[in-house]
């Protein structure tokens, strides 16, 4: 019997206090750290808490108890004697958890749930943990070996798009997306990595160099900085570690990003786009920038900035002025990174117009629709049916949950329902919860302190916690990219998790009200742009003026002021410069108020002037956005209409143009009894700039390949073993030569993870390693620099498939070359011709190009 469970049987008896239970299950989980375990064991923690509670205070707490309870037997498929004083409570409440009690007080969970859950025989997916994430693992490279001490990379996916970043030139914009849980994270890391040794350069010009990556809370800031501390334990001193920005910080940590970002040695620098954006982290960058110690400038979950550019968190848009002016005080040398999980077709062109300069865009999909929903549908006839079957369910769903609304008084009031009921563990989220309260509210979420979060759109962004098991939808989602995104706080432990959506007919009003209102009309657009533009704060030129955002439109009554005023006046100057009627230079913030003023120069002074014409200007562009928007409710609306014949799949493939086919069920499928499906996700280059050519610099290398398009290197004659010496050697050469792609044959992955990788052999530098079926397969989905290098095989039938491969890369560009290794007598069937035959260019021995140095002179 599994020993957590031996713990919670003996509390449920009073054999053990749940105190002393708590201890014990976290000496457990220190030695059960894999994702299942730790997902299931969620509910155990949670039992033991609330039991916890109840022990002190024997009236509250016991739905909490009841319904953890329910959630550990039916997960762990296992009954508990529970003590007769428990019972005496459990009693009270086990219809409504749907809980049995024997005579011998052995407690059992019925998978038992309402008539109206239809379909509900697949909730047993979620309880089992039914693994939905494919750990599909590439091989490594040294860099990421010594970094992490991996010898893996997560997926294919994640594998490309750093390389990608590692090879990026300077000024350059990759637009990137990479499925949930892909690692991420690592995308920016690695090369900070590469760049300071590892934290242990001492600084100086042209070394080093700082990452900042921009995150959109304080919470995700701190994490992220947490977890790439133990990737630099060799870091000479605090200045040459990752830091994390945040407000209120010590004067002591100020000056220690400040020595670090001046001198080049702070690899990584986490913060959120208000902290770049005004004071003093913004002017340091600035001037660190000019001394060409910044790197890079990596925006995590890029589709905010259009998402919530618009009137939310407008610093978002903003935030391609602040690149702008970092990119232009490094010399062009900042090199920009968008990543996300899944783009729209519209937020991809926005971040397009916003980031990307003279067409230096790499852009690299693999987008993929998540795998771990079981959606389920309900539509009640009114709002009280709807609350009734919500709070029937509630206890009879897996914990932790998040419940969807999309008013502010609707979480308000949905969370009163709840704790009326007997459930406490519950907070309401939303745009209007202080600062301090979210801090709160995310830290009890975060430790497993609450069980419900009840939330408008404004909670989940940067809270990636990976156990939640349940997503409700009270309302009707105003488009399917919201849906989407909120459904994908659940599951994000590669397990399968619960999406509800329960909608009613009054929700499309609310939908459609919310998405009109986040439109301005062309007049009131143009009234705030007359406001702004006719009341400057400062003219600096006939075309530059500082305005001011905080000025109040004729339109508005006299209490309508604030920081939603300013937004919107931001949200018109942003939608004048992204449709290049104005450039935005510079902005800074008022004492008086915090308000911003912004520097704008006039691009389209005719329009811009003439209130009719810039009405007729603007208005194809207005109308475009109020189309978007119509038709991303209509998906929505037809999502619920057609639910029972049409895959949920199909409308998000309509929302996410270049994802596949997949689905974890979904009323259509149930209906047709169709199991869970999915498509394998493709890496699609869909745009780079020039092709990245770097020719080999070792000596030796670079010589016998020369300008031809191809070299053939022969290896000593063996007896169909290759020498392990002679295949270190040979990597390590190529290495040092800075060739950038190393296919090896696929039976000798174990020697490179346990000859190559394990001997410590150490270079601060990036090599692509591939086997032949990664090349094969995958070899598209990489772009980097080249030339590559292939080591055929002894004895297998994919020499000829190597060579045909080599022959059509090279053939694409005439810039390519490759450096063929094998022995003499490979013969190309395809071809009627051995390799050595077909290749255009030079043929050098293995001595001579693989020989000690020490050997050469007497070799020469």
């Amino acid at each position: 019997m599994d020993k957590v469970i031996r713990v919670v049987k003996q509390v449920l008896r009073k054999q053990m206090t749940p105190k002393d239970g708590l201890v014990a299950f976290h000496h457990w989980k220190k030695e059960n750290q894999d994702m299942l375990n730790r997902s299931k064991s969620t509910c155990v923690y949670r039992l033991l808490s609330s039991l916890q509670v109840v022990e002190r205070d024997k009236m509250s707490g016991w739905y909490e108890v009841a319904s953890h309870l329910r959630q550990v037997i039916l997960m762990y498929n296992t009954r508990f004697i529970v003590h007769a004083d428990y019972v005496q409570n459990l009693e009270k409440i086990k219809s409504t958890f749907q809980l049995s009690i024997d005579p011998t007080n052995e407690v059992n969970a019925l998978a038992k749930y309402p008539a109206w859950v239809k379909h509900a025989d697949q909730l047993k997916r979620v309880f089992q943990l039914e693994r939905r994430r494919v750990n599909e693992r590439k091989i490594g490279d040294p860099l990421l070996y010594q970094m992490t001490g991996f010898s893996h990379y997560y997926s294919k996916e994640q594998k490309a798009l750093v390389q990608t970043c590692l090879s990026m030139n300077e000024g350059e914009t990759l637009l990137a997306s990479l499925p949930t849980g892909g690692g991420k994270s690592l995308i920016g890391q690695l090369p900070s990595y590469l760049e300071t040794k590892g934290g242990t350069i001492h600084g100086g010009v042209g070394t080093g160099g700082t990452t900042i990556v921009v995150v959109p809370t304080v919470a995700l800031a701190l994490d992220q900085h947490q977890t790439s501390l133990k990737y630099f334990p060799k870091a000479l001193s605090e200045t040459h570690r990752p830091q994390a920005y945040i407000g209120g910080m010590s004067e002591d940590r100020r000056k220690i990003i400040i020595e670090g970002l001046q001198n080049g040695t702070l690899p990584l620098l986490f913060t959120s786009p208000e902290a770049l954006l005004h004071g003093f982290l913004h002017e340091t960058l600035i001037e660190a920038a000019k001394l060409k110690r910044v790197n890079r400038l990596v925006i995590d979950e890029a589709h905010i900035v259009v998402d919530w550019g618009s009137n939310f968190r407008t610093d978002f848009q903003l935030l391609s002025v602040f690149r702008r002016k970092l990119l232009e005080a490094s010399g062009g040398k900042l090199k920009t990174i968008l990543l996300s999980a899944t783009l729209t077709d519209a937020a991809t062109a926005t971040l397009k117009e916003l980031f990307v300069d003279n067409g230096k865009l790499i852009e690299i999909r693999s987008d993929a629709l998540r795998f771990e929903p079981i959606y389920f549908l309900d539509q009640p006839k009114c709002q009280k049916v709807r609350e009734e079957r919500i709070l029937e369910v509630i206890p009879l769903l897996p914990k932790p949950m998040i419940l969807y609304v999309t008013k502010k008084e609707h979480a308000q009031n949905w969370a009163s329902i709840i704790k009326a009921t007997g459930f406490q563990s519950i907070e309401a989220f939303t745009g209007e919860t202080s600062s301090t309260e979210r801090e709160r509210i995310l830290n009890l979420w975060n430790a497993d302190q609450l069980d419900i979060i009840i939330a408008t759109s404004a909670f989940g962004m940067g809270v990636d916690k990976p156990d939640v098991r349940t997503v409700i939808h009270c309302c009707l989602p105003e488009s399917t990219n919201r849906f989407y995104q909120e459904v994908g706080r659940g599951g994000r432990d590669g397990f399968a998790s619960i999406s509800l959506l329960c909608t009613i007919d009054e929700d499309k009003r609310d939908a459609a009200k919310l998405m009109s209102s986040n439109v301005l009309t062309e007049q009131n657009m143009t009234e705030r742009w007359d406001k702004m533009s006719t009341q400057p704060v400062e003219r600096v030129g006939g075309d530059t003026m500082w305005v001011n955002t905080n000025v109040r439109p004729k339109h508005l009554k006299d209490d309508e002021t604030g920081q939603k005023n300013a937004n919107w006046n931001e949200t018109t100057l942003l939608f004048l410069y992204r449709a290049k009627l104005i450039d935005i230079l510079d902005y800074r913030k008022r004492e008086e108020d915090l308000r911003r003023t912004i520097l704008i120069q006039l691009l389209d002074i005719e329009n811009l002037q003439d209130k009719e014409k810039l009405i007729e200007k603007i208005a194809p562009d207005r109308a475009k956005e109020r189309n978007l928007i119509n038709k991303e409710l209509s998906y929505m609306k037809s999502l619920v209409q057609y639910a029972e014949d049409t895959c949920f799949s199909h409308w998000f493939q309509n929302t996410y143009s270049y994802t596949s086919e997949v689905c974890g069920g979904c009323p259509a499928c149930h209906g047709e009894q169709r199991l869970p499906f999915r498509t394998e996700t493709t890496t699609e280059v869909v745009g780079q700039s020039n092709l990245r050519i770097q020719r080999p610099v070792g000596k030796k290398i670079g010589q016998s390949l020369s300008l031809f398009p191809e070299l053939f290197i022969t290896l000593p004659q063996q007896e169909g073993v290759i020498n392990i010496d002679v295949f270190v050697s040979i990597l390590n050469e190529l290495t040092e030569a800075k060739v950038k792609i190393i296919v090896v044959p696929n039976e000798w992955i174990a020697l490179v993870e346990k000859d190559w990788f394990e001997a410590g052999y150490e270079t601060y530098t990036n090599t692509l390693l591939l086997t032949e079926d990664e090349l094969l397969k995958d070899g598209n989905s990489y772009t980097v620099h080249q030339p590559m290098a292939v080591l055929y095989p002894p004895a297998s039938g994919k020499a000829d498939l190597l060579y045909e491969y080599c022959r059509e890369w090279i053939e694409q560009s005439s810039n390519r070359q490759v450096v063929h290794i094998a022995y003499k007598d490979t013969f190309i069937y395809s071809q009627r011709k051995k390799l050595i035959e077909l290749v255009d260019g030079n043929v050098v021995p293995f001595d001579y190009v693989f020989m000690k140095e020490e050997l050469e002179e007497e070799f020469i």
